[in-house]
């Protein structure tokens, strides 16, 4: 999937991820990936999205360049991996009428106030758990009757959150009232 490779690579590539030590295992095989020539176009392609840093060296120059992230792909990774972790949880695939949604952001802290929102919203479900891949990934998974809520974390510093509210339409009101986060949702 190309959205897939594109989300490894970009966010394997971000500073942020320099102190992951699953990103940092992964940036040569990725950099050797980029040097194929069937790889021309979306090396070309990452080099058009690619701008230089505000970071400054001591010679007064940009140090380097920074892609500019495309986070409807970087989503639909997301969107996948919430999808498939929905069915190793439940045995089940999401219900086509369900409610799905999904938001990302880059280097949360525990003190962000999305953060405590969301171990509010997590405090409301019966069902916690857990999981992770290596270093790499690690997600949380709360669920309860016909909902559930999910924080996914690649690389140390990229986030995903999403509910999923399996609910008749009908029935559907705020997932979860007076709780609003702030960060970008698909």
């Amino acid at each position: 999937m190309k959205d897939d490779e594109y989300t490894r690579t970009v966010l394997a590539l971000d500073v942020q991820a320099a102190q992951n030590s699953a990103a940092q295992q992964k940036l040569s095989a990725i950099l050797r990936s980029l040097q194929r020539p069937d790889a021309r176009g979306f090396a070309e392609y990452l080099a058009g999205q690619s701008k230089a840093t505000m970071v400054l060296g001591s010679d007064g120059l940009p140090m380097g360049t920074a892609i500019l992230l495309d986070s409807q792909r970087v989503n639909r990774t997301g969107l996948r991996i919430m999808q498939g972790l929905y069915f190793i949880e439940t045995g089940r695939r999401i219900p086509g009428n369900a409610a799905v949604m999904l938001a990302s952001a880059a280097g949360l802290t525990a003190e962000h106030p999305d953060m405590l929102t969301i171990a509010h919203v997590f405090s409301l479900f019966p069902d916690q758990r857990d999981g992770a891949l290596g270093c790499a990934f690690s997600y949380a998974a709360a669920l309860g009757y016909e909902r559930s809520a999910w924080v996914m974390l690649l690389y140390d510093y990229h986030f995903w959150v999403g509910t999923i509210d399996e609910r008749d339409a009908s029935e559907r009101g705020p997932m979860f009232p007076n709780q609003k986060l702030l960060i970008d949702s698909v």
